[in-house]
Order: C-alpha cells, then structure tokens, then sequence
C-alpha cells in the first residue's frame, strides 16, 4: 500500500534496546549517589575527624603523660625510703611540676564532662588529680619541716 512502510518483525535480538537518549539518563542516574548518601558520608567523615584529633590524640598524650608522673612518683617515693630529705625535696618538685602538667592534658578532655557515662571517669580522674596535688602539698609541707633535723 502506498504510503505505509513495511514493518519488520522478525526479533533478531532478545532485548528490547531503549534510544540512546534514554540510556545515557539511566546511567547518569545509576552513576549519581543519593543526597542522603552524601550527608551520611559527610556526618560520618566529621565524626571520625572528631574521634581522631578531640579523643584518641588528647588521650594518648595524657596517658603518655600520666605514666611519666607515675614513673616520677616512683622515684620520689624511692627517695623518701632512702630517708634522704634533700633528694625527696628535690623529686617533690619535678613530681609537682609533672602533675601539673598531667592535669592540664586532662583538662583539654573537658567535654567530656557534659557526656553521659564518660563524666563519671572523667570526675574520678579530676578528683584523684586534685587529691594527688593536695598529697603532694602535704608532703612537701612535710619534707620542709624535716629539713632542718636532717
């Protein structure tokens, strides 16, 4: 019939293929990641950022630190058996100035205060810290009133 093209039916292909068109927008949309995804992915990455440099490093520091002043307390504690009052003067003074030290590592977790379960840890560890630097006050108020029977 004029005016009519001839349509061909034989299927040589199982598939059925969309215009080309059509399949480059189903690719872009395939390839792109939901929005959700990417908030996820940024909330995710903030949160271990904050893990690494505001828990992990002020932590290991202050351990670091704690374990120097407990090394010194060691010596001081060696000093004071020897009964030499002038060597327990001495490593009074560096033990205070390593206390001090540890608490203000101790002090830049502070945050910690404000969270649910670690406030309790982080209390006892401000006030064993307090307490440390009170005995150490005792002792020093101890050593100079040794001095002079030395």
């Amino acid at each position: 019939m004029p005016g009519f093209e001839k349509i061909d039916l034989d299927l040589k292909h199982d598939t059925i293929t969309e215009p080309p068109s059509m399949a480059r927008q189903n690719r872009k949309q395939k390839k792109r990641p939901p929005k959700n995804m990417k908030l996820i992915g940024g909330i995710a990455t903030i949160v271990v950022l904050f893990l690494i440099f505001g828990l992990l490093l002020p932590a290991y520091s202050l351990i670091k630190s704690a374990k120097a002043t407990y090394t010194q307390t060691k010596a001081l504690s060696a000093a004071v058996k020897q009964q030499n009052i002038d060597l327990a003067s001495t490593e009074l003074v560096k033990t205070q100035e390593m206390l001090t030290d540890t608490k203000k590592k101790l002090h830049r977790l502070g945050y910690l205060h404000f969270v649910p379960l670690a406030n309790f840890y982080y209390n006892d560890a401000d006030h064993m810290m307090n307490a440390g630097d009170e005995g150490l006050k005792t002792a020093k108020i101890v050593v100079e009133s040794l001095k002079p029977y030395a």
